[in-house]
């Protein structure tokens, strides 16, 4: 037994296409009432690789004697496909039309990023125009966010008595991009990793002579594909400390595959290991529609977080309802 080739990845070769944007969630808007409150157009978005890796992942922690201090990481590891944006929509505050009949001043809103991101599995940064080498995954972030909140047309234009607004209040909204994402394959994560001695493991076998040797990787000859590690591995827990993440480092070293498809070969290591070691668990196709939500509130290809001030027509919920 022995790694499958690691080197000769051509992301050229994995295709790149534009999505499609759905109505909000959460708070919904129609498309083209995100594009009249927020001026996002999906016919601008740019494309984007067709297929990436994400992990979803959670540590623990547990002291099994004096010596021997394990950390557990368990969960997934998913080659995934994009399908859609979807923007997530909440609503704050509601005021009146006549507290903007005056100069409006913008105000700054500080929100914690749950709020927006709960229901996504991870995250992922999109650099570099959507290309493979460009999407970086990683937890779902519990910072706060900062706003600037604008005001839409659609505020001066109902003050002004201009378009079938249908009511008289300014309603609050925030957007935040997610991405969803049709699994294509997975596999399954699970390893300890040992804080008191310098060890891994994930196989009852990796006691015998000679299973380390067999899965050896010499992280030189990795080149460019060093840049896709996890490092720290990207873990949900407890604590933040939970799985060691600090002292893990995780490689998904992709492969062309036929169709423009991708396969890909885990690597683990650990502090002080100075290579890698193949993670020999095989990998899973799934057949059955499984998705799933990212969060992406760092892209280069669609739209940001924003908020602004915008009043909608209550009498048009299919349609527009920012008037016509």
């Amino acid at each position: 037994m022995s790694p499958p080739e690691l080197h000769g990845f051509d992301q050229d070769k994995v295709p790149s296409r534009t999505l499609p944007m759905l109505e909000s969630s959460g708070f919904r808007l129609s498309v083209k009432e995100l594009a009249t409150v927020f001026g996002i157009d999906s016919a601008r978005f740019g494309a984007l690789s067709t297929r990436f890796v994400v992990p979803v992942l959670e540590g623990s922690h547990e002291k099994y004697n004096d010596t021997k201090d394990w950390y557990d990481v368990n969960g997934w590891l998913y080659i995934v496909e994009p399908t859609a944006w979807v923007p997530q929509v909440s609503h704050g505050r509601t005021l009146p039309l006549s507290e903007f009949r005056g100069e409006y001043r913008m105000e700054t809103r500080t929100i914690n990023e749950t709020k927006f991101n709960a229901s996504t599995a991870a995250a992922v940064e999109i650099e570099a125009g959507g290309a493979y080498m460009g999407i970086t995954a990683s937890t779902r972030s519990t910072k706060d966010m900062t706003f600037e909140v604008s005001k839409s047309s659609t505020v001066d234009e109902a003050n002004e008595g201009r378009g079938p607004w249908g009511q008289h209040h300014a309603l609050e909204l925030f957007v935040y991009p997610t991405l969803k994402c049709k699994i294509v394959k997975k596999q399954r994560m699970s390893y300890r990793i040992n804080d008191v001695a310098s060890e891994l493991e994930w196989s009852k076998d990796s006691a015998q002579s000679g299973w380390w040797d067999e899965r050896y990787v010499n992280a030189g000859g990795l080149g460019p594909l060093k840049n896709l590690v996890w490092h720290p591995v990207p873990l949900y827990g407890s604590d933040e400390k939970d799985g060691l993440p600090e002292k893990g480092w995780m490689l998904a070293v992709p492969h062309n595959a036929p169709n423009g498809d991708i396969d890909v070969t885990t690597l683990l290591s650990r502090y002080a290991w100075h290579n890698y070691f193949w993670y020999d668990v095989p990998w899973e196709t799934v057949t059955d529609g499984q998705t799933i939500t990212l969060a992406v509130p760092n892209n280069s290809i669609a739209f940001q977080p924003a908020a602004t001030w915008a009043v909608l027509d209550r009498s048009d919920r299919n349609g527009c309802g920012c008037g016509q």
